[in-house]
Formats: C-alpha cells, structure tokens, sequence
C-alpha cells in the first residue's frame, strides 16, 4: 500500500468538507484543518511526523471555541484554557509532563486530584 503524499482533503458522506492537511512520507505534517458535518470550523491543528505539535484550537458545532493550548509531541503543554458552549471561560489548566494543576483547583498526576 503507498503511503499518503502531499494535500489531503476528505469529505463527509454529505459532500460537506471534513478536514484538509498534508502528508509527508505518510505522515501528517503542518497545519491541519477540521470541520464539523455542518460546516463551521472544527479544529485547527499543528503535526510534526505524525503527531500533535504546536498550537491547537478546537470549537463547539455552533462556532464558539472549546479549547486552546499547545502541543508538543502529542502531549498538552503549557496553558490551556477551556470554554463552555455559550462561550463562557470554563477553566484553566497548566500542563506540563504528566502533571496538570487547574487554576485554583488542585494538583492532578495522570488526571487523578493528589492536593488541594
């Protein structure tokens, strides 16, 4: 089987464009685009050989955005903000290796509370 070369695009079984990016060596590379099955914009996503890296956006299927933070080797680092689906800031997470600590919340290791 060849692997993937170049621009990407694929679509859902509506016609509705699903997402577009690049391949090199049968890897994802770059920017890559999401859409949901009703056409607003999905995610906006960076890949280095194949995996997450880089700035990352993600938005609700009404067009308000979910999620954004940094990538680097397919692991959350960082500051990363979560929002609600009116667009409301849910919360703040800082991300680094396998801890995460939620502002004003706690410390968390593999996503399990170890202190207040």
């Amino acid at each position: 089987m060849a692997k993937r070369e170049g621009p990407w695009v694929r679509y859902y079984p509506n016609g509705q464009l699903l997402g577009k990016g690049i391949y090199k060596f049968g890897r994802k590379y770059g920017p890559w685009i999401s859409y949901h099955e009703n056409g607003r914009l999905m995610a906006k996503s960076n890949y280095k050989d194949d995996k997450w890296d880089g700035p990352e956006e993600f938005y609700y299927d009404n067009g308000q955005l979910k999620r954004k933070g940094i990538w680097k080797d397919s692991k959350k680092e960082g500051f990363w903000v979560f929002y609600n689906k009116d667009g409301t800031k849910r919360f703040t997470a800082f991300k680094m290796h396998s801890f995460t600590v939620d502002e004003g919340t706690g410390t968390y290791k593999n996503n399990k509370k170890v202190s207040d």
